[in-house]
C-alpha cells in the first residue's frame, strides 16, 4: 500500500472519528436535556404529591363531616327525607284534588274573614286617632286659657302698680 492509500484510509478513519465525536456530543446534549427534564419532572411530581396530600386530608375531613356517630351517611338520610317529602307532596295534591270545591269555598270564606278583621282593626285605629286628636285639642285649649289668665293677671297687676305710682306721685308732692 502506498502512502496515498494510507492517507485516504487515515482521512476516512478521521472522518469516522469526527462523526462519532459529533454524535457523541449530540448524545451528551440530549442526555443533559433529559436530566433537566427529569429534574423538572421531579419538582412537578413533588408539587403534585403535596397537593395530593392536601386533597386527601380534605377528603378525610369531608368524609368525617358527612358521616355521623353511627357511621351512617347523611347523604343517605337526605335522600330518604327527599323521598318522604315527595310522597307527602303527592298525598297533599290528592287530598286537595278530592276536596277542591270545599277547599275553594273555605279559602274564600277565610279571605273574607281576614278582610273583615282588617277593616275592623283599621276602623278602630281611626277612632283611636280621632280620640287622641280631640284630647290634644282639649289640652291645648286648657293650656291656652291658662296662658290668657296669666296674661290678664299680669296686665291687671301692671295697671294697679301704675295707679299706685300715680297716686304716690300726686300725694307725695
Amino acid at each position: 500500500m502506498g502512502k496515498q492509500e494510507e492517507k485516504k484510509l487515515a482521512s476516512a478513519e478521521q472522518a469516522i472519528i469526527d462523526e462519532f465525536i459529533k454524535d457523541l456530543e449530540l448524545t451528551a446534549d440530549h442526555v443533559k436535556e433529559l436530566l433537566i427534564e427529569i429534574r423538572n419532572s421531579k419538582i412537578d411530581l413533588a408539587t403534585i404529591k403535596a397537593e395530593f396530600r392536601f386533597v386527601t386530608e380534605n377528603v378525610k375531613l369531608l368524609s368525617v363531616l358527612i358521616k355521623d356517630g353511627e357511621n351512617s351517611s347523611i347523604m343517605t338520610r337526605l335522600a330518604v327525607v327527599e323521598v318522604e317529602l315527595n310522597s307527602l307532596k303527592r298525598e297533599l295534591k290528592e287530598y286537595i284534588a278530592k276536596d277542591t270545591d270545599g277547599g275553594v269555598s273555605r279559602i274564600t270564606a277565610l279571605a273574607i274573614l281576614e278582610q273583615k278583621l282588617s277593616d275592623i282593626s283599621l276602623y278602630i285605629s281611626s277612632l283611636k286617632a280621632k280620640e287622641d286628636l280631640k284630647k290634644k285639642a282639649q289640652d291645648a285649649s286648657i293650656a291656652g286659657k291658662w296662658q290668657l289668665y296669666v296674661a290678664i293677671a299680669g296686665g291687671v297687676f301692671a295697671l294697679l302698680g301704675s295707679i299706685v305710682a300715680l297716686l304716690m306721685s300726686v300725694w307725695g308732692k
